[in-house]
């Protein structure tokens, strides 16, 4: 069940498999930032056939030790540089592992473990230590993180918004380390059906997603050490539209950078999958998916019913539905950079120039990355570096910094 949409057009390199060929992808987007090596990516490809799913999991294992048997010397040495880095790219890599996974296969919570814990070892030996930030709501809590740009000193901060795939923790690699070397403070968030808010709290998705994302910006603004008339906000893929849906209710976002821009979620998934899934009876399509998926397809699948909280396919569809901000789009007034990748897709990019049509920002811009550039995938995982440029030169060039 190949998508029709939604990850690129860019030759699968690594593997036919898209899926595996993508989160080859998202961990290589670590190399710039001590979250992996070329080498070690490749040679997970290399020990692994295409479609072989459990290889794919046991190589990304093995690596992942590998790495994190090399921290645990260097930090016991007290080398604390070398550790920080081994430690990230063990992170990168169990990560690699899980998103591999079924959420119902219970090494995924193992794998999520594994990768949360290595990367709050690695952010503890920042120059400037990462802080854990328990967000609360509804007697529960969101588990974001606070790195500071500087010790001490007010400074601009970037909010970062994973997608219904990703992790906050994936959001350092996709541009917080970058925002960091430019003077901007970051805040890793995640919402409720996200992988850490799923296992730690057990929230499920909300359509009213500016709630969470407020209870967020009340304690990033509570901080001495933030600028808060400089506070951007950044969302990737499905994180996209809760930035945008967010900046609707909340004036305290001063600057917005949805990549992708999107408006409508139920239309933008009836795009990515091939209509008739849609149309076919549950018994059907339970049928289909235990004998004749792929293992990738299947995963899928449970992660939107399981992030959702619900237990058919149907009425994972359906709650998305709620999930639209048309015709709310004018009440954007903040200066707006939107993202968006050739290769992603009709409706993507559709709903890309339907979005800056309608904001009401003065200062708006859609940059759609081109496929000549390396950069034409989903949220340019194909060249994300471009993408980082990109955003911090037109913040800088906004708020006349640096």
């Amino acid at each position: 069940m190949a998508k029709k949409a939604g990850r690129g057009t860019t030759k699968n390199i690594f593997f036919k498999n898209q899926e595996m060929n993508f989160t080859v992808l998202r961990a290589l987007m670590g190399v710039y930032d001590d979250g992996a090596t070329i080498g070690e990516c490749l040679q997970v490809v290399q020990n692994t056939k295409n479609g072989d799913n459990e290889t794919f999991i046991k190589e990304w294992q093995l690596i992942g030790n590998l790495n994190l048997e090399r921290a645990i010397v260097a930090k016991d040495k007290g080398d604390l540089i070398r550790a920080r880095e081994n430690y990230f790219r063990a992170s990168t890599y169990f990560k690699s592992a899980m998103i591999t996974l079924n959420p119902l296969d219970t090494r995924h919570k193992d794998f999520w473990k594994l990768s949360v814990d290595c990367f709050e070892k690695a952010g503890a030996l920042l120059e400037f230590p990462m802080e854990i930030i328990q967000v609360e709501l509804n007697d529960k809590t969101l588990p974001c993180y606070f790195i500071p740009a500087k010790k001490d000193k007010e400074c601009p901060v970037i909010f970062l918004v994973t997608g219904g795939e990703g992790s906050n923790t994936e959001m350092y690699f996709w541009m917080g380390a970058y925002a960091l070397k430019n003077g901007y403070s970051i805040f890793l968030y995640e919402g409720p059906g996200n992988f850490s808010t799923m296992y730690t709290s057990g929230l499920t998705m909300m359509s009213n997603s500016e709630v969470p994302i407020g209870k967020a910006l009340d304690v990033l603004c509570s901080r001495s050490d933030v600028d808060i008339d400089h506070i951007a906000m950044f969302g990737i893929s499905f994180g996209g539209y809760l930035v945008g849906r967010a900046a609707i209710f909340d004036k305290r976002i001063k600057a917005l950078i949805p990549n992708s821009p999107l408006t409508n979620i139920h239309k933008m998934l009836i795009s990515v999958f091939p209509s008739f899934i849609f149309n076919l009876p549950d018994w059907l399509l339970n049928f289909i998916k235990k004998y004749l998926m792929s293992y990738s397809d299947r995963a899928t699948l449970d992660l939107l019913l399981w992030e959702g909280g619900t237990k058919t396919f149907k009425d994972g569809i359906n709650i998305l539905k709620a999930y639209s901000i048309e015709g709310l789009e004018n009440k954007i007034t903040c200066p707006t950079l939107a993202l968006a990748g050739e290769g992603e897709g009709k409706e993507f990019e559709k709903q890309a120039k339907d979005f800056i049509e309608n904001i009401s920002s003065t200062e708006k811009l859609l940059r759609i990355f081109t496929n000549e550039e390396g950069a034409g995938s989903h949220c340019q995982v194909d060249n994300h570096r471009l993408m980082n440029e990109v955003v911090i030169t037109w913040l800088n060039k906004l708020w006349k910094l640096n």
